[in-house]
């Protein structure tokens, strides 16, 4: 595959720049919709029936070795601007590294984004979450011992060598946020936009993290952050300045030169004032000030982008092209088994929903196997059994689409975020997260059936056991990826609320509760298209066909001892067992190929956004 790719610049002289021109963001309304979190567009903004400009022809600069700041009041364009630079949203304009235009496309192969709300994996300490990012970024040909050494250089350059064995959910917010730098870094970007690193910090930390990306700019990065309301201390630390108001630029140079430029134009600082907070004061300015500020509008527009990159203009530029080699690239089978080693690794340090659905399933089985006692051979009882059925079936259902529903909802962001920078693709995800979900409802099946099948006094012959075990596994299957495809769609609060609804209509035509032929004509081919009923259909296959002799009745008369005379009163099973093992299997791989598209769709959605 054709890619753009950067000669190393870090630690030259040669000065290369990232430009853009006449940048004009004016998003569209919001569509509307119901409970859909996440839709195309959802970032414009909604003025009634105005489109309102974020970005009005911005135009600017960052430089290669100066740490930019970029100032600006709320509502200014500010994350909006770094959203397109960065290639995650679109707009108008002409962006430009080393004096040669970046496609859209081509953007997030040179500049990494780091966001203000930075989802990383909470279960792994700084050391392994560098070292899993290491594998999926760095070049396949190099050794496992060059990307061990990348990555120690990396904790001591950031200054995080005293916690490189805490787990994520324990670090400080500084200790944070230069690992969500450190990981960013592994691929070594020439241009690196930050959105408030620097938001939540205390004062030490905000000193450490301006620090680290000081360093990293002179190293021969351009390094430009979005910050609110830095201190004195902190502003002199950068060495340009980046000003919004309004969605357009307000100034655009080195930090030295922008009080005297608003000195020029009529606007003193006074010698106790915070520069920072002055700039903002002057871009938020309103009334008597606004012909000023529109001046030096237009002023920042007629000068331009005078000057291009010294590398540019030398005839040698940072930007060339080449092609990579498949070598360089992760095999599928590769990006599974990591990713594989990686989810199983947080989820055995977090192991409370692994005992809440094991204290559940003992739970269940004790409380059923008690009300439920001894009913399987028990003519008198056999309504009684065929509730059990049930119970058994809502038991599964509930307990595997619950938990399902918020895998990917806690994950989306992290998620997103390593799609974005390409480190793999969605089917190797997809089949880990299968992987590891398998094992776990294995074990739970196996422990709640082992409870209940004994306690009721089912037909002990092995073949009965193993078909009813194996319908109780294939329905958690269709009952967990349901839970998966739920969670694709909707926020955490709507899925755990639909996980539940979207169940009645399931139950309801299964057959559980009213006979086939009692349903309404109009409704009744829905009862092939509900995977309980299958289940359901099955359970009685199993416990009551295969040439089962007749119950036991421990009373004088007992009106279904014969049991072909009560399947005949409840009108089931219809189909052969065969036909409902089929109709599972197929419920089962539909729901999983499904859940990969689902979650092909959203994170594309996202990824628009």
């Amino acid at each position: 595959m054709e890619v753009l790719e950067l000669s190393s610049v870090a630690g030259s002289a040669t000065e290369f720049r990232f430009s853009f021109e006449n940048v004009f963001y004016k998003p569209d309304p919001p569509r509307q919709s119901i409970g859909l979190r996440y839709l195309p567009k959802r970032y414009a903004v909604n003025t009634g029936s105005e489109r309102k400009v974020i970005l009005s022809n911005v135009s600017g600069k960052f430089r290669s070795g100066r740490l930019t700041a970029i100032l600006g009041p709320s509502g200014s364009g500010k994350s909006s601007l770094l959203n397109i630079l960065s290639g995650f949203r679109k707009a108008d304009g002409i962006i430009k590294l080393d004096g040669l235009p970046l496609p859209g496309s081509k953007l997030r192969k040179f500049v990494s984004y780091t966001e203000q709300a930075v989802s990383l994996w909470l279960n792994l300490t700084v050391e392994e979450s560098l070292l899993f990012a290491a594998e999926f970024q760095l070049p396949a040909t190099l050794s496992k011992a060059a990307k061990c050494a990348r990555v120690f250089d990396l904790i001591e350059t950031l200054g995080l060598e005293k916690c490189r064995s805490t787990l994520g959910r324990s670090l400080s917010g500084g200790e944070y946020k230069r690992l969500a730098m450190g990981i960013d870094l592994l691929s070594d970007p020439k241009v690196m936009l930050l959105d408030e690193p620097t938001s939540g910090l205390d004062t030490v930390a905000t000193n450490q993290v301006v620090s680290h990306m000081k360093t990293l700019a002179q190293n021969g990065r351009i390094v430009a952050c979005v910050i609110h309301q830095p201190s004195s201390g902190i502003l002199r630390m950068f060495d340009d300045v980046f000003l919004l108001s309004k969605g357009n630029c307000l100034y655009c140079g080195p930090l030295d030169g922008m009080v005297p430029y608003f000195a020029a134009a009529g606007l003193e600082c006074p010698l106790s004032h915070n520069p920072a907070d002055f700039a903002l004061e002057v871009a938020s300015m309103e009334n008597e000030a606004d012909e000023l500020v529109e001046k030096m509008i237009r002023s920042q527009k007629v000068i331009g982008l005078s000057g291009e990159s010294n590398s540019a203009v030398n005839g040698t530029p940072v930007l060339t092209q080449s092609r990579t080699p498949a070598a360089l690239k992760l095999s599928l089978w590769t990006q599974f088994w990591l990713l594989t080693k990686r989810t199983t690794l947080c989820t055995l340090r977090d192991p409370t929903q692994i005992q809440a659905k094991t204290a559940i399933s003992i739970f269940v089985g004790v409380l059923v196997g008690v009300v439920f006692y001894d009913v399987g051979n028990n003519a008198a009882r056999i309504i009684s059994n065929t509730a059990f059925f049930q119970i058994v079936l809502h038991t599964i259902l509930f307990i595997t689409i619950g938990p399902a529903a918020v895998i990917y909802p806690l994950e989306s962001a992290a998620v997103l975020r390593e799609y974005r920078s390409n480190a793999y693709a969605l089917l190797p995800y997809c089949l880990s997260k299968m992987l590891i979900e398998i094992p776990l409802l294995v074990f739970n099946t196996t422990i709640l059936i082992a409870i209940i099948y004994w306690s009721t006094s089912q037909p002990m012959e092995l073949y009965r056991i193993f078909w009813f075990w194996a319908i109780c596994l294939i329905y958690g299957w269709i009952a967990q990826m349901w839970g998966l495809i739920l969670g694709c769609f909707y926020d955490m609060a709507t899925t755990v609320f639909l996980a539940s609804i979207s169940a009645i209509p399931v139950i309801l035509f299964s057959g559980c509760l009213m006979t086939i032929d009692a349903i309404p004509a109009l409704l009744r081919p829905l009862t092939y298209v509900s995977f309980e009923r299958y289940a359901f259909e099955g359970y009685l296959h199993v416990l009551y066909g295969f040439g089962r002799e007749d119950m036991e009745c421990p009373e004088i008369f007992c009106y279904y001892k014969k049991i072909s005379k009560y399947l005949k009163a409840l009108q089931m099973p219809v189909i052969d067992f065969e036909y409902d093992l089929l109709g599972l299997v197929v419920w089962a791989s539909v729901m999983t190929v499904g859940f990969y598209f689902c979650l092909k769709r959203r994170v594309n959605m996202q990824d628009k956004v």
